[in-house]
C-alpha cells in the first residue's frame, strides 16, 4: 500500500483510501484508468490541438515558453 499511495496523485489517493489491501487498491486504480477509448481519443485530440496552437508570445523569454510547453 505505501509504494501505490507514494505513486499516485491526491485526485487518485482519495479514490483508494479506504481500501484495506493492495490488492483492492490496485483493483480501483485499474477500473478509474482504463476509461472510455472514444473519450481518451477525444482528450488525446484536444490535447494535441492546444499544443499545435502554442506560439511564444512577443517579449517571452524562450526558457518562459519552454516550461509553459
Amino acid at each position: 500500500m505505501y509504494m501505490l499511495y507514494g505513486a499516485i496523485d491526491e485526485f487518485d489517493f482519495e479514490k483508494i483510501e479506504n481500501a484495506n489491501l493492495s490488492k483492492e487498491a490496485w483493483d480501483i486504480l485499474e477500473k478509474i484508468s482504463k476509461g472510455d477509448n472514444p473519450v481518451k481519443q477525444v482528450r488525446l485530440q484536444t490535447l494535441k490541438g492546444e499544443l499545435e496552437s502554442m506560439r511564444i508570445k512577443e517579449a517571452e523569454r524562450a526558457t518562459k515558453y519552454v516550461s509553459r510547453v
